[in-house]
């Protein structure tokens, strides 16, 4: 019975999750940007939690293997296994932001260009800058060398750049969207 409820409610969870940061992403972000319309966003949304979350997961591990008394059930494998998880987190982060870019750069229209002034290019270009290179570059260039991710090290540096590119991209989206007056 308990391994049961344990399968439904974890269901029940990621249902929940992939919800809940599609009405959060559209309500708080795209709702309050005129002519944003994005179908990936949402989706874009629940990788930013996944990917958080893992770097969250891989901190969180190595101070209690620095600090605590877990050294004996704590050990490279579970950095390891995290990093091969990180990986492909940050490249799907790139996936996910190119295809939503490429809409809107191709669109042309003077809404759609509004919108990468604001998100990409002039506005909100340094949080950008620093959400693309915490997030997908530098995650990327480290953890594509073998010997880094099966180290302790390589996976909790990259976990505190992945939390600063989580951070920074949630300011420049939710800020930029709650900057905009109401005289739209």
């Amino acid at each position: 019975v308990h391994a049961g409820a344990l399968k439904v409610m974890g269901a029940l969870y990621f249902l929940l999750l992939i919800g809940v940061h599609s009405m959060v992403a559209a309500d708080f972000g795209e709702s309050l940007v005129p002519g944003w319309r994005d179908a990936i966003f949402p989706a874009f949304q629940a990788l930013h939690a996944l990917q958080g979350a893992v770097a969250s997961v891989v901190l969180v591990l190595y101070l209690l293997y620095r600090f605590g008394p877990y050294k004996n059930y704590i050990h490279l494998d579970q950095f390891w296994g995290a990093a091969k998880l990180l990986l492909p987190l940050s490249l799907l982060w790139f996936y996910f932001w190119f295809s939503g870019f490429i809409i809107y750069w191709y669109g042309r229209q003077p809404v759609e260009q509004e919108i990468l002034k604001l998100f990409m290019f002039q506005t909100y270009r340094a949080p950008f800058l620093l959400a693309f290179c915490c997030a997908f570059l530098a995650p990327f260039l480290i953890l594509m060398w073998n010997f880094v991710r099966k180290s302790m090290n390589g996976p909790v540096i990259v976990a505190v750049l992945v939390l600063f590119g989580v951070m920074f991209d949630k300011v420049r989206i939710y800020v930029a969207a709650f900057s905009i007056g109401d005289e739209r």
